[in-house]
């Protein structure tokens, strides 16, 4: 792939050679085979419309049997294909059938049953066929597929779902995955399994084997006849068309003579490669055929999907012209690209049909199937037509080879006998190494491609400038390892002289393929100047990665037989000379070399390693490092390093120990350290020292490793479980880790790990841990696993080995244990390899030894470092250790020669090995290896009884007096440091001090005389320790008064409720708050600077009850009631987080400046869109695109007006509200659309008080009318500009419509946002079961306080004179009126939002002139009474609902008024009142001829709690906003806040505002008349519709439930095989896009259709056509974001849709699902295929942020972690 933001035109599956086993089918069937509709613009012509299928089937009859039957479907194909199969007129169609069932295939199928009733003769064939023993279903794409690891031979070998379900595999350890397409189950085949090879669908019976035998018995001899013949003919007739590139190529009987000047009788085909890209073809066709950019995507997606695509349609000339304008345009090679006539390739395509009919055919009966079979076995020109096929493969195009494959899998993998005859052409596995040399042949063949890369000397050699197709034709021939890696896949049991013979062919020709890898990519240390190019090394390490499995199954072949294995050495051994004889030290090779001339080559590689280390190669470039790399990786250290480790330790076994190390010193270049141990210091540079000493340290850490790592069969005595348990404790030593993470790190070049002996070492070594139930599980080591960590251990890297030191020593730490880590004890070597110890005794290992004590014990010796000390005293310590073994070892090894002593001790005296160590113990080079020189000495002492004591006496004594002096030096240093402090404070405290008294000499005035003299004392010097006490006390007292602020309203004398809060006279608290910008405190004030906090506002539809509906036209759309069903909302989120307005400003100007150059820097998308008014939080980067400003308490507004009860009744309020609203409707007309209209016309105060009775007018008039010429508080212009620019940005972005600051819905958008929020945040508080008191996090409560202060205010800075209209609007759903109001019903509006829109619109109904902060919604007795009427009509609401006053559970045939019966309750008024409230109701829907449920009634007592149930979440929401409103603290309750039962809530809340607690008081009909006016607004047929509801009757049901997600199954299997019927057709061949989901708001499962779905008629353009299907469900259902399960991927799919799908601008993300394994883990993607079941937490947690609208901020912090600088199209998800 050339350009990783388009997509390859090279097809992986093309690239591999074809293999036929299973799963690993991965080409899908092409979607131009399907059936295609016939555009209704194109006639069909009457030739084809009256063809006679009939009569030409009983032509076909006559002929049978003869040679004339090929010869007249021939012809009848010649003619009529290309009629039937035509392309459209435009080309990206493709091509179109015409008539093609009837005329081609019909009479095919009247002559194979004999007669028309075809159903009923498939019936009779089929009822001769026995139970299936094999499945053999094919895949679909993205059809799940199930893999057991228990059972399995291989990977390939998988179960479709019917067949997993019924089998006793569910109960093993399996594995699932989605399949590509093309597969088939193995179900019944028993090559595939160990045990258990049938599922109960598909076991075979008895008799049933014998049966099969007889299947063509049974056929009537005449179908028989019919049916062979037919098959061959068919099948001949397809091969011959798709194994064929040419016309003429084709049979006489088929062609036709085509003139090249007609036009439309040639087509220019494209066909797909390996090496260009979309883009590329997009672009040669845009230049070439002068198509659209569109339109070349089209054509080079059907390239892709089906291996050609027609590109032109005219006559030769034009087609050729074409052709030629495209290879001249492509970039180096040129596409491949040929002229065809049109009946060349309808007679192709009907060629690929045939294939899928005889597919269809053979699928009816189990003898048509042997009767195909024998058909394709057939022989034609010395070669069977399957044989054909196969070695076609290079010319059939991708849609060809897939019909192919198909027809195969159903027809030879159906039955056991066939397979094998198909796999001795295809695979033969062991029979082809034994009879057909196949081992050789397929090494040989890619000898041949490796060839044209050798250099002069042999070797192979790979450049950078090599041409593309040289690339991919190189690239292709590496498949033939697979090849081979599956050929020694099987080792055999038994051994044949034929089989050794031919492996060793084959043999011989590996080791010629390794010689001319031997010596590869050699580099030359760059000395002067860095490399100029990087080398290609790529090649090399992909070769090796393939060919080192082949290693290892050649291994395995030659050690289960003894002959081949000495043949295979002497093989081995003779090529090794022949190398050998060719390298650069050849010159040094003797006939009695030793071992260690042998392992040259492995041990230069390690002086490599380390000069790299030193830094000597750094001008190399990166290429060296990246070689050396994965020379140590996981994915190449296997057959690598740790070979070379081994041909290390068997060097050192074979060769004398100083010999030895003498040779190792040498290519190392560390021989000075032998000759001159005692000199140290160095004459040359410190970069040139440097390098030494680093040398030096991976010297000794690689003699560490030759003598440490025994924990391999064979070398050490240990076992394979041994060597296992040794990987995963050291793996476990660098921090506890996940199952994934350890089956990552044991995978050998994609091999997989034997998992169950893994779990066996896991149990033993390691606790698995789990923080909570969502959290992922880790595997922790034990703590008396800790003993056994090595710190240098072989396969850690350097940041390894620091991490699992640091690791280690603070869990030993934890523990009590001593921080010294020291190798462990080690196993034995095996007797091959125990004279490697001998390393560690001989006087070249002493020297260095002594090379390095001295050396730390000169002060200035420069050739050392203490990592070099600690590895020599590990070394000594390794060395006592095998000497204490070692007499045990002597005592039962009879074979021990006496050479093999080990006499360390001994040999360390003569070198005084043990007095040096003494000395360093004074050494302050060696104060950090203090302890581990006192642990060797302590060795030393146990060797030598006479002078233990004396020794262990002095080491004692040194220690502890450096110890002491040590702690001494430290209690003093920490004295003087504590005084220093103290006189600094002392200082700085007298030097305040001083300051304050002269403050307060020069301001004396500021403070009282009588505590003038007392300051002066206290303000006396204190020493520090005190001062510091007050500063912190001072700090904590302010701390804990802000808390206190925040969380608590002022103090109240009495808990004040609506309708006396306003007479509350206590002290506001000024709130004071620090700008997270400059760090400044401001007091909030109306006149100040303004501060404000960031938010996010958008549109919203996650509270909607009817998914159904929508917004159909912003711009036009009246959002002055809102429907009860929230079909649609508008959510404001914030952080909360304070900052200056003029802060703010600076910040959104510069996040400008940056948004503009980083446009110009990169071509990736950024998680904030400026076009769109995004910006992130200065602070916590929350997505943000407004912000709302900070208000003061609203009832500061009003703290200097004199407080005046009114004591207006409810009744009264009521009586002129009712007349205002009367007097202030004019009389209706008729407007353009002849719909009645009502106009209002404002009433003034004076004039409703006239009409009313004076003392009533009076309090009328006191409640409503202001008191003049009070001096108020006025807002400053930043205050007002940020008001209403907060105000136009609800409006914009909630509603997706242009600015217009005079729009008269802008207010209500707002208020819309404040009632929506709010009840947003009383769902998620009722989901957690929450009380609203005091549970709100501090982001929620600043939210909400800001949201409801501004739009409280705001009503007073817009239009008045609309505002009141809108009030009057409102007024006239719950007031009567004689005038027929067209207002919506009261049982389709959600009374909360209209609270809301009132408490801010009432208060400014009688306004004249200006209005004034007083007029602010402020408790009083309008917030009352308004309250007790939404509540009275929400009563209503709730029981005239659908059902509520019905029981569910029994029905009863008949119901009416007269004979309703009440369980005897009592004689609760509560109830009573109900009852009555129930009867009306009944009466009025029977009035009004509403069918009536015939169900029982509920009890009066459990109506009278689900009512109250049903009331609770408007009481939540009315008591959140009035208590941010009016600021009023929560009412004191002795109980746990947290949480409450309903029913204590509810009364608590009825208490806080003022209500009645008794239903009675407000559903008592004799104190007002308003319930009767509100019962025939709720069941009046003459009311408006509300946003184009037809049913006045609300279908919503109480108690209103929040909604939730989609219900996932428990299961992640039973998801896929929910999803399994889905296909998701291709609009590209490698579109990840396609899917199919589930939408996890709405429960649908979407897929990609075709253009005639339901999302037709959403689409208006082309472009929108090609978006996707996620986009487009998120419009329609979920609104501006979708939550989606991607079910290939296991992962879910956020979708943000930024601007209402005008632009089609959409943004999204992928997280994982919330499915976890066994061990806690997600699988995004299904890589590792454990079973999945639903982690409910994880699933709750989503569900939280969905309800809280946080997957916006959720997207754009994914995005921010997005690293890469390409942008995803996510409007085609």
């Amino acid at each position: 792939m050339n350009d990783t933001d388009s997509v390859d035109m090279s097809s992986g599956e093309e690239s591999e050679s074809i293999d036929l086993i299973g799963s690993n089918l991965n080409e899908r069937m092409s979607v131009s085979l399907e059936m295609r509709v016939v555009p209704s613009d194109v006639p069909i012509s009457e030739e084809l419309s009256q063809f006679d299928s009939s009569r030409f089937a009983q032509e076909l009859f006559l002929k049978a049997g003869t040679h004339d039957f090929e010869t007249c479907l021939h012809q009848h194909w010649r003619h009529y294909v290309p009629l039937c199969y035509t392309y459209h007129s435009n080309l990206v169609e493709g091509m179109m059938e015409l008539n093609a069932e009837s005329i081609l295939f019909r009479p095919l199928e009247i002559f194979l049953y004999g007669n028309e009733d075809m159903e009923n003769a498939v019936q009779t064939i089929t009822a001769l066929n026995n139970p299936p023993t094999v499945c053999g279903h094919l895949f679909k794409p993205e059809e799940p597929t199930y893999f057991c690891r228990d059972c399995c031979v291989d990977s390939t070998c998988v179960l479709c779902t019917e067949c997993f379900l019924q089998s006793e595999h569910r109960k093993h350890r399996y594995k699932m995955s989605m399949s590509g397409g093309g597969g088939y189950c193995d179900c019944g085949d028993k090559e595939a399994w160990k045990q258990d090879v049938h599922c109960n669908l598909h076991k075979p019976s008895i008799n049933q084997e014998q049966d099969n035998d007889n299947i063509l018995e049974r056929l009537p001899i005449q179908l028989k006849n019919r049916a062979r013949q037919l098959f061959e003919v068919l099948f001949n007739f397809s091969i011959q068309l798709l194994c064929c590139e040419a016309y003429e190529n084709i049979p006489t009987t088929l062609r036709e003579v085509v003139q090249i000047d007609i036009d439309n009788q040639y087509v220019t085909m494209v066909f797909n490669d390996e090496i260009h890209t979309y883009d590329q073809v997009i672009s040669v066709l845009t230049q070439s055929i002068f198509c659209s950019k569109q339109e070349g995507r089209e054509y080079a997606s059907t390239v892709d999907r089906e291996g050609r695509s027609a590109v032109k349609c005219g006559n030769f000339e034009q087609c050729l012209e074409v052709k030629q304008m495209i290879l001249q345009k492509t970039v180096d090679v040129p596409l491949k690209c040929l002229v065809y006539s049109k009946r060349f390739v309808s007679l192709q395509y009907f060629a690929q049909k045939l294939i899928l009919y005889m597919q269809k055919i053979i699928a009816i009966s189990n003898g048509f199937r042997q009767l195909f079979c024998q058909c394709e076995m057939s022989v034609n020109n010395q070669s069977t037509l399957t044989e054909r096929v196969l070695l076609s493969e290079n010319i059939l195009w991708k849609s060809a080879r897939t019909v192919l494959q198909q027809i195969f899998m159903n027809s030879f993998f159906m039955d056991s006998e066939w397979k094998k005859a198909f796999a001795i052409l295809y695979i033969k596995a062991r029979y082809l190494i034994s009879f057909h040399n196949a081992f050789q042949i397929i090494v040989d063949a890619f000898l041949k491609y490796c060839e044209q890369k050798l250099n002069p000397q042999g070797k192979l050699l790979f450049l950078r400038i090599t041409t593309p197709m040289t690339q991919s034709e190189f690239r292709r021939a590496q498949s033939i390892l697979y090849d081979l890696k599956y050929l020694l896949g099987i080792v055999p049991t038994q051994y044949t002289q034929g089989l050794r013979e031919h492996f060793l062919n084959g043999f011989r020709s590996f080791l010629q393929l390794l010689s001319y890898m031997h010596g590869m990519d050699k580099v030359v240390r760059q000395v002067g100047q860095h490399i100029e190019f990087e080398p290609e090394w790529e090649t090399g390490f992909n070769i090796f990665i393939k060919i080192q499995l082949i290693i290892q199954s050649i291994l395995d072949w030659c050690s289960n037989d003894a002959e081949l294995l000495k043949q295979a050495y002497l093989l081995t051994g003779e090529t090794l000379s022949l190398i050998q004889q060719k390298t650069d030290v050849s010159h040094m090779l003797k006939k009695d070399a030793l071992p260690i001339v042998k392992i040259n080559e492995p041990l230069r590689i390690q002086v490599l390693s380390a000069q790299h280390a030193a830094g000597i190669w750094r001008r190399n470039g990166y290429s060296l490092s990246n070689q050396l790399y994965f020379y140590s990786n996981i994915k190449c250290r296997k057959e690598m390093y740790d070979r070379d480790i081994l041909a290390l330790q068997i060097g050192a076994s074979l060769t004398p120990p100083d010999v030895y190390l003498i040779q190792l010193l040498y290519k190392f270049g560390l021989l000075e350290w032998v000759r001159s141990p005692e000199n140290g210091r160095s004459t040359e540079t410190d970069t040139k020292t440097y390098e030494k000493v680093r040398i030096m340290e991976e010297f000794l850490h690689l003699l560490l490793i030759i003598i440490v790592e025994r924990y391999e069969p064979f070398v050490g005595q240990v076992t394979k479980e041994e060597k296992l348990k040794r990987e995963v404790l050291h793996q476990l030593c660098t921090a506890p880790m996940t199952h994934s993470d350890l089956v990552r790190n044991f995978t050998d070049s994609g091999q997989e790990l034997e998992t169950v002996a893994l779990e066996i070492v896991l149990k033993e070594i390691a606790d698995f841990k789990k923080l909570s139930q969502s959290s992922r599980g880790n595997y922790e080591l034990k703590n008396d696993c800790l003993k056994y960590y090595n710190p240098f251990y072989y396969h850690y890297t350097k940041a390894d080995q620091c991490k699992s030191e640091e690791y280690v020593l603070k869990r030993r730490k934890a523990l009590g244990l001593s921080s010294l880590l020291l190798i462990p004890s080690l196993p034995s070597f095996c007797d091959s390899f125990q004279s490697v110890i001998q390393l560690l005794q001989c006087d070249i290992f002493l020297t260095l030894v002594t090379a390095v004590l001295y050396r730390t014990i000169d002060q200035k010796a420069e050739l050392w470092s203490e990592a070099i000390l600690i590895r020599i005293l590990h070394l000594i310590c390794l060395a006592l250790f095998e000497q204490e073994d070692s007499v045990g070892k002597q005592q039962t090894t009879s074979t021990a020669m006496p050479s093999e002593k080990f006499q360390f001790y001994e040999n360390s005296q003569k070198y005084k090995i043990e007095k040096l160590l003494v000395q360093i113990t004074t050494a302050t080079k060696a104060d950090a290896c203090e302890a581990l020189v006192s642990h060797v000495l302590k060795l030393f002492s146990k060797y030598n009884e006479e002078e233990n004591t004396k020794n262990e006496q002095s080491m004692s004594s040194t220690v502890s007096q450096d110890l002491s002096n040590d702690t001494n030096k430290e209690k003093q240093n920490g004295n003087r440091r504590k005084e220093l402090i103290a006189q600094k404070q002392a200082k700085i405290m007298a030097k305040m001090t001083a300051l304050q008294r002269v403050f307060i000499k020069e301001n004396k005035d500021l403070f009282p005389e009588e505590k003038l003299s007392m300051d002066f004392d206290s303000l006396s010097p204190t020493t520090p320790s005190s001062s510091s006490t007050t500063t912190h006390d001072l700090l904590t007292s302010e701390l804990d008064t802000t808390a206190n602020q925040m969380d608590t309203s002022p103090c109240q004398i009495s808990q004040p409720y609506l309708g006396t809060i306003y007479l509350d006279s206590s002290v506001q608290t000024k709130q004071t708050l620090t700008c997270i910008f400059c760090q400044e405190n401001s007091e909030l004030k109306l006149n100040s600077d303004t501060i404000v906090i960031s938010a996010y506002v958008q549109s919203s539809r996650v509270l909607s009850k009817n998914r159904s509906q929508k917004i159909e036209n912003p711009d036009t759309f009246d959002p002055t009631f809102m429907s009860n069903d929230l079909y649609w909302g508008v959510h404001v989120s914030s952080c909360g987080h304070p900052i200056h307005a003029s802060c703010w400003m600076k910040y959104h100007d510069s996040v400008l400046l940056q948004s503009q150059r980083l446009a110009l820097r990169t071509r990736g998308a950024t998680n904030y869109d400026i076009e769109m008014g995004e910006f992130l939080c200065p602070l916590c980067q929350t997505l943000s695109n407004t912000v709302i400003p900070l208000l003061p308490s609203l009832r500061t507004f009003t703290n200097e007006t004199k407080s005046v009860s009114s004591q207006l009744s409810y009744k009264d309020w009521l009586d002129g509200l009712e007349k205002a609203l009367n007097s202030s409707i004019e009389s209706p007309c008729e407007d353009k659309s002849h719909k009645e209209q009502i106009f209002f016309n404002l009433c003034s105060l004076l004039n409703v008080t006239k009409i009313m009775n004076e003392t009533v007018a009076l309090n009328f008039q006191l409640l409503f009318e202001t008191t003049k010429n009070l001096r108020l508080q006025e807002f400053s212009d930043s205050m007002r500009e940020r008001i209403s620019l907060f105000a136009r940005n609800v409006y914009v972005f909630g509603l997706n419509v242009n600015p217009d600051d005079r729009n008269d819905r802008v207010p209500t958008i707002l208020w819309t946002s404040c009632a929506y929020t709010i009840q947003t945040i009383e769902n998620l508080l009722r989901i957690d079961s929450k009380s609203i008191l005091k549970s709100l996090s501090l982001g929620q409560t600043e939210l909400i306080s800001s949201l409801v202060k501004v739009s409280a205010v705001y009503g007073l800075l817009h239009n008045i004179d609309k505002a009141k209209i809108h009030c009057l609007k409102l007024l006239s759903v719950l007031l009567p009126s004689p005038a027929r109001l067209q207002v919506p019903s009261l049982a389709n509006v959600d009374l909360f939002h209209l609270l809301v829109s009132l408490c801010f619109t009432l208060p400014i109904l009688f306004i004249d002139g200006v209005p004034q902060f007083i007029h602010v919604a402020n408790g009083n007795l309008n917030d009352l009474y308004l309250m007790r009427l939404i509540l009275t009509a929400h009563c209503l609401q709730i029981l005239s609902s659908h059902n509520f006053i019905y029981e569910q559970e029994q029905n009863i045939s008949e119901f009416s008024s007269s004979n309703i019966k009440y369980d005897d309750d009592g004689n609760s008024v509560e109830v009573e009142a109900i009852k009555n409230v129930v009867q009306k109701i009944i009466q009025s829907q029977k009035n009004q001829s509403y069918q009536t449920p015939s169900q029982r009634l509920l009890s009066g007592r459990a109506l009278c709690e689900k009512l109250k149930l049903a009331l609770l979440p408007l009481l939540r929401c009315s008591a959140l906003f009035y208590h941010h409103l009016t600021d009023t603290a929560w009412p004191t309750v002795t109980s746990d806040t947290a949480s409450f039962d309903p029913s204590t809530e509810y009364t608590i809340i009825c208490q806080y505002l003022g209500l009645p607690k008794c239903l009675s008081k407000i559903l008592n009909q004799n104190d007002h008349n308003n319930l009767n006016d509100l019962l025939n607004s709720l069941t009046s047929l003459s009311v408006a519709p509300l946003h184009n509801q037809t049913n006045p009757v609300s279908i919503l049901t109480y108690p209103i439930k929040t909604n939730e997600l989609y219900h996932l199954p428990k299961e992640y299997i039973d998801v896929m095989n929910q999803v399994s019927q889905y296909a998701a057709p291709y609009t590209y061949a490698r579109d990840e896009t396609r899917s199919p989901c589930i939408c996890l708001i709405c429960g649908e499962i979407v897929v990609r259709k075709s253009q005639t779905s339901i999302f037709s008629s959403l689409l208006t353009s082309y472009q929108e056509s090609k978006l996707g299907t996620c986009y487009l469900h998120t419009l329609q259902c979920c609104g501006p974001v979708g939550l989606y399960l991607r079910i290939k991927e296991c992962s879910l799919l956020l979708i943000h849709i930024t601007d209402n799908g005008r632009a089609n601008k959409a943004r999204g993300t992928l997280i994982p699902a919330p499915y976890i394994d066994d061990y806690g883990e997600t699988d995004q993607g299904l890589r590792r295929g454990n079973p999945l079941h639903l982690c409910e937490e994880r699933y709750r947690l989503l569900y939280k942020r969905w309800l809280s609208h946080t997957f916006t901020e959720d997207i754009s912090r994914s995005m921010e972690l997005n690293t890469s600088i390409y942008a995803t199209i996510w409007n085609l998800f």
